[in-house]
């Protein structure tokens, strides 16, 4: 892929950011975005990015889905996050340790692969492009 569709594709990335956090086609001026963190369309060899353009030139059309992703992942973790949303209020946990993603232990209920899970869950919203919460 060329670097200017995956600048666009990066600037596309940023304004989903804007939308699913502030409900904004634009950032607002001063809020740190998860964006920043990941990626850099403007200096190819930045080393302070998680993926500078560099990188992603030299990613195969799967490591860069991949990628993206892990970026819709912590923008989501992000939003709830910053909406005072606990990842514990969304579920219940009977039905959990029913699939195995809690277990019990002396009539406690344990965490076991549940970040495994909402990451997998997480990556099928992003892909079918369905919201996690209507």
């Amino acid at each position: 892929m060329e670097s200017v569709a995956i600048i666009k594709q990066l600037r596309k990335l940023k304004k989903a950011e804007c939308h699913i956090r502030f409900r904004q086609k634009s950032c607002p001026q001063g809020k740190h975005l998860v964006w920043s963190d990941f990626f850099d369309d403007k200096d190819a060899c930045n080393k302070s990015v998680k993926y500078n353009m560099n990188l992603l030139i030299c990613l195969s059309h799967e490591q860069r889905k991949e990628v993206y992703a892990l970026f819709y992942y912590q923008v989501y973790y992000v939003f709830y996050k910053e909406s005072g949303m606990s990842i514990l209020n969304l579920y219940d946990q009977n039905y959990l340790v029913n699939w195995g993603f809690y277990r019990m232990h002396q009539n406690k209920i344990l965490r076991s692969n549940l970040e495994g899970w909402l990451r997998t869950y997480i990556l099928i919203m992003v892909v079918t492009k369905r919201p996690l919460l209507k």
